[in-house]
């Protein structure tokens, strides 16, 4: 079994992969939330809506290796998810009924993952002309 108190935290889904290709991009009102508290209970709810809501307390649920390399999560007794990666920052869950592959960040770097900033190396200058002052010059 994988320690479940190693990172107690919340991240937030948001982008998903499906098995056929299809890509899903989470919003800042639609994603899937997933917390470890202090007391190792963990909740899983969707977005929009409270009422997709699953708490499992701390003997209802366990992360267990199979062959030395799969980390699987187990709620109830059941294998739902494979655990692709577990970090401060990351998790990735592939769900096993779905097929769907899940990206979740922590919350301090979630929004910048929702719209992530793409740097170019370049200068980039943007001159705005009124209509006033592009009359004028045309004289």
């Amino acid at each position: 079994m994988l320690m479940q108190r190693v990172l107690p935290g919340t991240w937030r889904s948001y982008k998903s992969f499906s098995f056929n290709g299809n890509i899903k991009k989470d919003s800042t009102t639609s994603y899937t939330e997933v917390t470890i508290s202090e007391s190792a209970e963990l909740s899983i709810k969707s977005l929009p809506g409270y009422n997709r809501q699953k708490n499992f307390q701390e003997e209802e649920w366990e992360i267990q290796t199979w062959d030395k390399k799969r980390y699987f999560l187990f709620l109830s007794g059941k294998k739902a998810f494979e655990v692709i990666t577990f970090e401060s920052d990351d998790l990735v869950l592939l769900d096993l009924v779905t097929g769907e592959k899940t990206f979740f960040a922590s919350l301090s770097v979630w929004y910048d993952r929702l719209n992530p900033f793409k740097e170019t190396g370049k200068d980039v200058h943007l001159t705005i002309w009124s209509k006033t002052l592009a009359d004028f010059i045309k004289l």
